[in-house]
């Protein structure tokens, strides 16, 4: 055939693409396996030997990547060396090491590894969870003020959210429109809001509907297979023909309908604030303030604008999944254990009584029901690798090995909570082990220490997780969870 018939002119332009292609990997190779970071892994950290391009992520399992992290802490040791790609991140699971790290190192905490997704749902190098340097430390702390000073409002905001849900579900006692997990969603989304923007979503309304979409969103955003390729390889993946291939202009569409929905939020929170400058009584409301009151300064501080879109990005994205997944791991740990549950109820009956909810001064009157929130935590963690990567920006030594400036350090703080050197039969939901005597060793909450408590919204969550068990628990004491909601397990179990 004609086509296959080639000149001698055309065969040495083919042999010079060839060459071409050839020298073009051969060059990548090289520069991956003895240039760039590559060149790190002898100064690292032990750990799983990388190859190019994928570093160690072929060996990690799809279905439980906590575990094979853990399993490398067995057999390289409490601090080593995984490899995103052709970017090494040092993780550490040991529970000395990681209280040095949170307790004495959080100076070295300031810098934020690069990742296109984050970036383009925060806005760019924005909010509590992407900004970086002093601006992260200033902002963290301002808002991190501003939410304890609204406390009484979150309670507040628990106990009505909660009372309602429990009022809905009593009246469809019996019935199929009695969804148990898709209440603790609405609980967590208005609680959080209302503390956010200092408004709440009626039951199935248009906006509430448009709330959870774009929040399922940016959820499927995560969930897609090639997402660690975003992160193994930013600005890259996101440009030229892998844009297209990767679906990058689906991310992208995302992230659109998040900034849309909160601009609009943004807008109705400023106006129902310029119609009662005084009101104080949600964070938005706050920051607005303070941002009159600072003047032109504003645009290089926390209250900026674009500060103040990005941490309604963080709260929005980070708060209510959390909230509403911690909540449903508790109610399914009741349900396997109901004399868990009636124990709880009946100290709440003896020490608070059937007349008022329960209240955040009622705790030290109730360590079973703290002991049973801790261990829900504990058991229940939604967060098996630590989210968070807080970048050294400088060298620092830890566990007798030097992390240079820049390398990423994963602090897992999920790997003492359920190792059995810190709590026995670690796997089983035992909240009477909080009863003998002091918090075991192992137990780290959320707000542990400069990283483990990276900024104001996990705080925020954390107490929504403590308020909202407890109101919830109280308000269900006539309403036994074993017999009504026994049929919520497998939803609860799947969706967790």
């Amino acid at each position: 055939r004609k086509w296959f018939v080639v000149g001698e002119e055309e065969e040495k332009k083919m042999w010079l693409v060839v060459v071409a292609v050839v020298g073009v990997l051969v060059g990548w190779l090289w520069w991956e396996l003895c240039g760039g970071k590559w060149r790190l892994r002898f100064r690292l950290p032990p750990g799983p030997w990388p190859v190019p391009l994928l570093g160690t992520l072929h060996l990690m399992d799809p279905d439980r990547p906590y575990q094979t992290v853990r399993d490398w802490a067995a057999e390289y040791g409490p601090i080593f060396t995984m490899w995103n790609g052709p970017r090494p991140a040092v993780v550490v699971t040991e529970l000395e090491l990681l209280r040095e790290a949170a307790d004495r190192r959080g100076q070295h905490f300031l810098g934020r590894p690069t990742n296109p997704i984050l970036d383009l749902f925060a806005g760019g190098r924005k909010g509590i969870c992407r900004a970086s340097g002093q601006l992260w430390a200033t902002h963290r702390r301002f808002v991190q003020e501003q939410l304890q000073q609204l406390e009484p409002e979150a309670e507040t905001a628990v106990l009505d959210e909660v009372d309602k849900s429990v009022r809905f579900l009593r009246a469809k006692k019996g019935t199929r429109d009695a969804d148990l997990l898709k209440e603790l969603h609405l609980i967590a989304t208005n609680v959080l809001w209302r503390l956010t923007a200092g408004r709440s979503f009626e039951r199935d309304s248009s906006g509430l509907q448009r709330f959870q979409t774009v929040l399922r969103g940016t959820r499927e955003v995560w969930e897609l297979p090639q997402a660690f390729l975003f992160s193994a390889f930013p600005g890259r993946c996101e440009i030229g023909p892998l844009r297209s291939l990767l679906g990058w202009a689906a991310v992208e569409e995302r992230a659109t309908e998040l900034w849309a929905f909160l601009d609009e939020e943004l807008a109705e929170a400023g106006g129902r604030w310029e119609a009662r400058p005084a009101d104080q009584s949600c964070l938005l409301h706050r920051l607005f303030a303070e941002q009159r009151r600072r003047g032109a300064e504003a645009e290089t501080e926390p209250v900026s604008p674009g500060q103040i879109r990005a941490l309604a990005a963080d709260l929005a994205t980070s708060g209510v999944e959390t909230v509403a997944q911690s909540l449903a791991w508790a109610v399914l740990f009741l349900l396997q254990r109901p004399e868990v549950e009636e124990r709880c109820q009946r100290e709440i009956g003896q020490q608070v009584g059937r007349k008022r909810q329960v209240r955040l001064a009622d705790r030290p009157r109730l360590p079973f029901v703290q002991a049973t929130v801790a261990e829900a935590q504990r058991l229940g963690n939604i967060l098996p690798l630590n989210g968070f990567r807080c970048a050294a920006t400088d060298g620092l030594k830890l566990g007798g090995f030097d992390v240079p400036a820049g390398v990423p350090l994963y602090l897992e703080f999920s790997a003492p909570m359920a190792a059995a050197a810190h709590f026995a039969e670690p796997e089983q939901f035992r909240p009477e082990r909080f009863l003998q005597g002091p918090s075991p060793p192992g137990h780290l909450p959320i707000t542990q220490g400069p990283p483990a408590k990276p900024d104001a919204v996990n705080a925020a969550t954390y107490k929504a997780h403590l308020d909202a068990f407890k109101s919830l628990n109280d308000r269900l004491c006539a309403f036994p969870m074993a017999g009504e909601a026994s049929r919520c397990v497998t939803d609860v179990w799947d969706s967790t």
